[in-house]
């Protein structure tokens, strides 16, 4: 009885020291944003490996300072994965983050830390995503729950820490398309919008075909709001000739950098003009309607970059849309000639990413450590469960959430117990489906939630879902599939969006599933980050392998 009344009473006092003094504190203005930071920082860079041999980006930046747009070994330290023309190598990656650490390899030169960079480009996200998650969602304990998911829940956490060259390139453009997504939903500026996204661009080139979110963000910017219209006198043919003539593109045509431009060119015809007749008026022609300076805003931050980019590439490879990949080191070994086999981009390789992007799974074992981050990659919903709220956004029917949810954990039931069959020697292997037919959850959902969203006229999950197609296409055409890794790194370009998505989707409250699965997601982006960065063989605490176990393989 006494020990009731003592845990009441210790109740009490926790409800008024929350209620008096913790909530206020929290809502100060910058209280949050600056904890967040500084919590990110710390987890980030103590939980995390706090170096990397892989540091491409910090010698391409001292070469720059040097007159060299090759990597130039005097002025390089270890080199990686070079771009090799006329017996030079070059960066292959995006060159963004060198231009951004231009300035502190200018005064510390090659002893500037690239997982230091990383690790507080990050932190500095932290505050950006809390601000977008306080413009959707209300509530204070909301906004905690939905901003420690995104910045410990998912593997932007493990690619931040890491600091490598592949990484520091994701975590750039996450970065910054954050920021664009800020100043689409926050403080709306087509201008810095577009200089964000340019900036993306120049670390991931893919991320360009994020472009749809933005065109239809600011379509109230542009055109003026439509009045309400029967659903069928909405569609109109063009739009999707047009796009589908664009994407017709890519799938007859079989060469290196121009399917991107042809299918970027598709794919910004359809979502765009598709969107503009879904939101025409009768009464007045589109063209009417239509505002030159936001386009014209959002076209000049954008195509700074991109002028950046094409004299950049021009000036190393003569052809501006030519990153480097085509001249890949990696291309002409021959140990890797199946993995190039039809070239960088061809739709045969769309195989080869599907069983990661959605059925991959860590690594099962009968000896310890038992269960194992797969160098190979993880399903995304296997690194972030909470991401499945995504395909629920905007829908209201009760009906439609609970045949989803179960059909989406049969997929899941289905997948894992193969998976452990195979693995564990358990009498059954790996369901062998044809033609996916148990991914079929999961594409079906997409498809309600796109349709929800169209007969609901919700803009943002509209736009959400152009942007994530669009992107997903050119990856899902490459010939590498991102090893080595944990999770599947080129998600990471779909990150923000899947994430404004489970906003609409817990815009209402987060209540206790909600939380259950954000729960799970930092367990398991935990799990990850420390058996790799700290258990297995080269991590922090354990140069040799903790308990000399291996804790990350293929």
């Amino acid at each position: 009885m006494a020990d009731g009344l003592a845990d009441s009473g210790m109740g009490e006092r926790w409800g008024r020291f929350r209620d008096g003094s913790l909530v206020p504190l929290l809502s100060r203005p910058y209280v949050l944003p600056a904890g967040f930071f500084v919590l990110t920082f710390l987890v980030y860079w103590f939980v995390g490996p706090q170096n990397t041999i892989f540091d491409n980006h910090i010698n391409q930046a001292n070469s720059l300072l040097h007159g060299h747009l090759d990597l130039v070994p005097e002025h390089s330290g270890f080199i990686t994965e070079p771009a090799l023309k006329d017996g030079k190598m070059y960066l292959q990656h995006g060159l963004g983050p060198a231009l951004l650490l231009l300035p502190a390899v200018a005064i510390w030169g090659l002893s500037v830390n690239q997982t230091l960079v990383s690790v507080l480009m990050g932190a500095l996200m932290a505050p950006v995503v809390l601000a977008i998650v306080k413009k959707m969602v209300p509530g204070l304990s909301a906004q905690i729950w939905l901003t420690v998911l995104f910045m410990f829940g998912t593997i932007f956490w493990f690619t931040a820490s890491n600091g490598g060259v592949w990484f520091l390139s994701h975590t750039m453009a996450v970065f910054f398309l954050f920021i664009a997504i800020y100043f689409t939903i926050v403080r709306r500026n087509p201008l810095v919008a577009g200089l964000c996204l340019g900036a993306a661009y120049l670390s991931r080139q893919t991320t360009i075909m994020a472009l749809p979110f933005f065109l239809i963000m600011f379509a109230g910017v542009w055109i003026e709001d439509a009045l309400d219209r029967p659903f069928a006198r909405r569609v109109r043919p063009a739009p999707l000739i047009q796009s589908g003539a664009g994407l017709a593109v890519i799938l007859l045509r079989r060469v290196a950098t121009a399917p991107l431009v042809q299918l970027g060119l598709g794919l910004l015809v359809g979502f765009v003009l598709i969107f503009l007749r879904f939101e025409d008026a009768p009464e007045k022609p589109l063209w009417r309607r239509v505002q030159i300076t936001p386009w014209g805003q959002l076209g000049l931050g954008l195509g700074v970059f991109l002028m950046v980019s094409f004299v950049l590439n021009f000036l190393r490879f003569s052809n501006p849309l030519e990153g480097g990949y085509s001249y890949s080191e990696q291309v002409h070994q021959e140990e890797l000639a199946h993995v190039f086999s039809h070239g960088l981009l061809d739709i045969s390789y769309i195989p080869r990413h599907i069983p990661v992007f959605i059925e991959g799974l860590p690594i099962f074992s009968r000896d310890a450590p038992y269960v194992l981050p797969s160098r190979d990659g993880q399903a995304i919903w296997a690194t972030t469960p909470a991401f499945f709220l995504a395909l629920f956004a905007g829908i209201k029917d009760r009906r439609i959430i609970v045949v989803g949810a179960v059909a989406l954990a049969l997929m899941v039931a289905v997948i894992v117990s193969g998976e452990l069959g195979r693995a564990l020697d358990l009498g059954w292997g790996r369901w062998d489906f044809p033609l996916g037919i148990h991914l079929l959850p999961l594409w079906a959902m997409i498809a309600v939630a796109i349709l929800v969203a169209w007969r609901s006229k919700d803009k943002l999950i509209l736009a959400c879902w152009a942007a994530i197609i669009a992107t997903m296409i050119p990856i899902f055409i490459f010939a590498a599939t991102g090893w080595s890794q944990f999770g599947y790194r080129y998600a990471l370009d779909i990150h923000p969006f899947l994430f404004l998505l489970v906003l609409k989707a817990v815009a209402g409250g987060v209540r206790w599933q909600h939380k259950s699965l954000i729960a799970a997601s930092v367990l398991i982006n935990f799990w990850g980050v420390v058996w790799i960065y700290q258990f297995d063989e080269g991590g922090l605490f354990s140069p040799e392998g903790f308990l000399d176990l291996e804790w990350f393989r293929f």
